[in-house]
């Protein structure tokens, strides 16, 4: 479904409690009350309210609060920001996923948090509000004895272009995280459980925010084994961003962005999938074909192949395991246009290409599209 999510709201949609305005960094009752604050010579005045030590020891999940004060023509405008993570709004964790069905709900919850932060909004204005970030997600649930980090180490092998910028991590318990991103795109697939022991003891590089609220969540709660979780997810920093990817992958939308448009089950799965596509026409085509050495040799021989030839691919077949495509284009030292024309060339070559496990069980279960439950994973 989807996870977090920015929405805007114009002041004349939302009200701050003045018992609450010290409770911001910094004070904001000169961005409600004259005598305003002065901008001089900057566009704009930025006030924040995050969860504080206190809330996060209590371990009930509260959104992160942006109040902005910038000028426009003929005056000031004055709007908040509200990011918050939607399953957690409503389960207090992001394992469990939500329905088309729960949007009422999340609307209703999200209105209660937000009071405790001394906003009041109600909920029919949060389900027209404005979406400025949002986050499409899947949690894929394996129980098969397959690990999460080999289907993110194979993801993370795909030739994306170098204008996007990639970042693979281990983490210390052996998990593996993959994240190509620009600077308002993104797409993410890392194992989601070592992500989640690494929190409770660390909370830098995480690859998302606010653990604190699911800390606890396995202490009386032990799943069944083998269970391993892989998590995706596709990152829409901006409005013009949002609009081109909902285009891009077929799914129809008004100008306002509102979050009861974007707030779908269709549109995240439409979004996922051609996320993924991208990802497996990037993939060099040797890397779905025979793993064992004797076989890929045999294939290669069956189709003709003539020694060099053979030579060749088993020689870029094997670095491509190791390195992956940026990876190896890095070691090699290979230029753009070189890296283009060995990745051709090597298409070319008479080899039987086979279904990647890998694609094909996410990309089912994506399409299968089941909200998750943990409680279905109950050992």
């Amino acid at each position: 479904m989807l996870d977090t999510v920015v929405l805007s709201l114009d002041i004349s949609e939302f009200r701050i409690m003045s018992t609450h305005y010290g409770r911001w960094s910094p004070d904001i009752t000169n961005y409600i009350k004259p005598p305003y604050v002065k901008l001089g010579g900057r566009k704009f005045a930025v006030s924040t309210r995050t969860p504080t030590r206190n809330d996060e020891l209590n371990g009930i999940y509260l959104p992160r609060l942006k109040l902005i004060k910038s000028t426009r023509t003929g005056g000031y405008s004055t709007r908040l920001y509200v990011e918050f993570s939607a399953p957690k709004i409503v389960f207090n964790n992001n394992f469990d996923e939500l329905a088309d069905s729960d949007f009422d709900n999340v609307c209703k919850q999200l209105s209660k948090a937000l009071r405790r932060l001394g906003v009041a909004v109600d909920k029919e204005t949060i389900k027209t509000a404005q979406v400025n970030t949002v986050h499409y997600s899947k949690n894929v649930i394996l129980t098969d004895g397959k690990l999460a980090k080999m289907f993110v180490r194979e993801l993370a092998k795909a030739n994306i272009s170098t204008r996007r910028r990639s970042k693979t991590k281990t983490y210390g318990n052996d998990g593996e995280a993959m994240y190509f991103h620009t600077s308002k795109w993104a797409f993410v697939a890392y194992d989601k459980l070592a992500e989640f022991r690494r929190s409770r003891n660390n909370k830098k590089e995480l690859l998302e925010k606010d653990y604190y609220c699911q800390l606890s969540l396995f202490d009386e709660f032990t799943p069944a084994t083998p269970f391993e979780v892989i998590r995706l997810e596709a990152r829409y920093t901006d409005r013009r961003t949002i609009k081109t990817n909902l285009k891009r992958a077929g799914v129809t939308f008004s100008e306002e962005l509102p979050f009861i448009e974007l707030y779908s089950e269709d549109t995240a799965k439409k979004l996922l999938l051609y996320e993924l596509s991208q990802l497996e026409t990037a993939t060099p085509d040797i890397l779905s074909t025979e793993r064992d050495l004797d076989r890929f040799i045999d294939n290669l021989l069956a189709n003709q192949a003539k020694p060099d030839r053979i030579v060749y691919a088993v020689g870029v077949k094997k670095i491509l395991e190791q390195y992956g495509s940026r990876g190896a284009r890095s070691r090699i030292h290979a230029s753009s246009s070189q890296w283009s024309r060995l990745i051709a060339k090597t298409n070319s070559l008479g080899f039987t290409r086979q279904d990647n496990d890998t694609t094909t069980t996410i990309r089912q279960s994506i399409e299968a599209f089941r909200r998750v439950k943990l409680t279905n994973y109950k050992e």
